[in-house]
């Protein structure tokens, strides 16, 4: 959890910051999309060599206690996004990792020069005004580069196309910590977590997105999960079958920070989810394996009424707390020991995800490097791919369609790559359903993608 030290260290910045912004940034839609797209915004701006850059989410929620109406500012308090911030540790030490790490490598140019012929009133030092999109960043799926090899990109070789991608992640995580820091309602994260003794137990984190009555895109796309009541059946026993696992690792290994996570008391299920009606659902079903399930307190929309985002609450007050809810449970989720998508979502593709396997890249760099300790023997690179062992680290998971496999990933880069995936199924060995494999989720992460030649 973000410390009163760090926000204070963030706001301390926000106050010394003497330019005016050349980057303002218009977000919309839904709190998902509106991260994704202003991490890029925040790595853009990092290369353009911008020390800072304002944003706005809306003004449509009333003023806050302050006075304030922006949407953003309810969140985060005014003041602008800093770029320009002591990089602390987590750079340093991937520094260390990576012996001539720069950005002065021909990608990281060729990179820059694209921002710049996009923005160019930014090289001008004029104002520049972004509305969602960010030129330049793409899903991984509409990047070239990846169509091409995209084993000898990011795994192969360690060569500066990689660094690229890096930079992109460390980026990432360094915005989320921020923004984590500058929220200000962090005390009601801490003590939701206090409340649920979280430090001494197992949490997975699992995220159901059903759209509560989306249509358009939503329903284009296909996403509504389709039989829900057995859906739901066949997820409380994966979800079962996954605890064990965890338990069964963590009883028998300790990872490479030689410490084991008390778990003095049972594992519990955090859920965030838009549909008010599977919390009841997902309780009675997990019931009989005797695992609580557990929601944060808030007034939740009325069945089939679509987003929240685009709602039209009753009251500002009531349109404002929907926005504090929504990032609170993100803000859950990422301190839980496990992430868990129930479908695909720019919300656990998000913030989650980044903070779940932020660790991963440092300590393993794709290459599950990390040293494990088993019975005071120590297991080397080429064993460490054991999945016993690896269950033991935090993880990223996605369910399959019906509910009875899921693929969880420890390493950032195998969940970009689909590689080394932990499988779990709470099929039988004999069921000819069963899959050796399941199937990622569409990837929401925006990379940057386009490069002069």
């Amino acid at each position: 959890m973000p410390t009163q030290q760090s926000q204070n260290y963030y706001k301390h910045l926000r106050n010394t910051t003497q330019s005016e912004s050349l980057i303002t940034y218009i977000a919309h839609s839904g709190l998902g999309h509106r991260l994704h797209r202003m991490s890029s915004v925040f790595h853009a701006a990092k290369i353009l060599n911008q020390s800072h850059f304002e944003s706005t989410w809306g003004l449509n929620c009333g003023k806050d206690e302050y006075g304030h109406l922006d949407i953003f500012d309810l969140l985060f308090g005014k003041g602008p996004i800093v770029v320009d911030s002591d990089e602390d540790l987590y750079v340093e030490r991937y520094k260390q990792q990576r012996q001539g790490y720069t950005r002065q490598g021909k990608i990281f140019q060729s990179f820059k020069r694209v921002l710049e012929t996009s923005f160019p009133s930014v090289k001008a030092k004029n104002k520049t005004i972004i509305i969602n999109d960010v030129a330049g960043y793409d899903p991984m799926k509409y990047c070239d580069l990846f169509n091409v090899s995209l084993k000898e990109l990011l795994i192969d070789k360690f060569i500066s196309m990689k660094e690229l991608f890096l930079d992109k992640f460390i980026s990432d995580v360094l915005f989320y910590r921020q923004l984590r820091s500058l929220f200000r309602f962090n005390h009601r994260v801490q003590s939701f977590a206090d409340e649920h003794r979280f430090s001494e137990r197992i949490v997975l984190g699992l995220h159901i997105r059903d759209g509560n009555g989306e249509k358009f895109d939503f329903e284009q796309k296909k996403r509504k999960i389709q039989g829900i009541d057995a859906w739901i059946i066949c997820v409380a026993k994966t979800l079962q079958d996954l605890i064990l696992k965890i338990q069964s690792a963590r009883d028998n290994y300790v990872t490479e920070k030689k410490t084991k996570k008390r778990t003095t008391l049972p594992p519990l299920i955090f859920v965030g989810t838009d549909d008010a009606t599977l919390i009841d659902k997902l309780a009675n079903a997990t019931r009989p394996y005797g695992i609580p399930i557990i929601t944060y307190p808030q007034q939740r929309l009325k069945p089939g009424v679509g987003p929240s985002y685009s709602y039209r609450w009753n009251t500002a007050e009531d349109c404002r707390d929907s926005w504090v809810d929504q990032f609170i449970d993100a803000s859950l989720l990422s301190i839980a020991d496990v992430v868990i998508a129930g479908r695909y979502s720019t919300f656990t593709q998000s913030m989650p995800l980044i903070e779940v396997l932020s660790d991963s890249v440092l300590t393993r760099m794709g290459q599950h490097r990390a040293e494990v300790t088993l019975k005071n023997q120590t297991i080397t690179a080429s064993t460490y791919t054991d999945e016993s062992v690896r269950f033991a680290n935090r993880l990223f998971c996605e369910f399959g369609k019906n509910g009875t496999e899921m693929g969880c990933y420890d390493d950032y880069f195998d969940w970009m790559l689909g590689e080394n995936q932990l499988h779990l199924s709470s099929l039988s060995s004999s069921d000819n359903t069963r899959t050796k494999i399941v199937k990622q989720h569409k990837k929401e992460v925006l990379l940057p993608c386009e490069l002069n030649a």
